[in-house]
């Protein structure tokens, strides 16, 4: 089915007014023109191994999800600013 140019360019017209660009045009974009996509940069990381007796691991496991933590480092950062709060110690970090 043949497009008439001129409903084409009126489409095309109504489409950039609304902000929409031909793809064709981004693929021919320079990697100095190109849109980048910005990462915060993550913290350093650091990995730990605990072996301990079944039943304090069973329970920290149970007191991490009780709390709705994701993650065990998050029940450590909790008992942190808990003990933190505890001794007066102020701050992240110290």
């Amino acid at each position: 089915m043949p497009t008439d140019p001129k409903r084409e360019a009126a489409a095309l017209e109504r489409g950039a007014a609304l902000g929409f660009v031909d793809r064709a045009e981004r693929e021919t974009a320079t990697a100095d023109t190109a849109p980048r996509r910005r990462r915060k940069a993550a913290p350093p990381q650091g990995s730990v191994y605990v072996k301990g007796p079944q039943e304090t691991i069973d329970w920290f496991v149970e007191f991490t999800n009780q709390r709705g933590h994701r993650s065990y480092w998050q029940t450590i950062e909790e008992f942190r600013a808990m003990i933190e709060r505890r001794e007066g110690v102020g701050g992240e970090g110290t």
